[in-house]
């Protein structure tokens, strides 16, 4: 008897173990057409006709409008820049985002990558 309980006991860990909930597909069409065509992008870089539909998906939205995101660098205007982390160093030592901020902010980049701890 101890031993049914055991074996039982094993085979309930690893099928919990193994065993992924699965997440559910709704008919989004049905609820999120009626909410217009107003363009979000995920995370994932995905673009979604409006936030219901991202949700509707299981995605996060990084931001409202068409993909790519873009962020705003303010210098003496307004620089577009992508939001993506392909990190740059500067000559000054600073580790920034990307080549379009380091650009906007006139840092001139020594390297892609972060910058090394002996820079600081």
């Amino acid at each position: 008897m101890y031993s049914a309980v055991i074996l039982l006991a094993f085979f309930a860990t690893v099928h919990c173990m193994y065993y992924v909930p699965q997440k559910p597909n709704f008919d989004c069409d049905y609820f999120c057409k009626s909410r217009g065509n107003k363009p979000v992008c995920s995370e994932k870089n995905q673009e979604f006709k409006n936030e219901c539909y991202l949700e509707c998906k299981w995605e996060y939205k990084e931001c409202d409008g068409k993909c790519p995101c873009m962020v705003k660098v303010q210098r003496e205007a307004y620089c577009l820049c992508p939001k993506a982390k392909d990190y740059v160093c500067t000559y000054g030592g600073e580790t920034v985002d990307n080549q379009c901020i380091a650009d906007c902010q006139n840092k001139p980049v020594a390297h892609k990558g972060r910058c090394p701890e002996f820079y600081k």
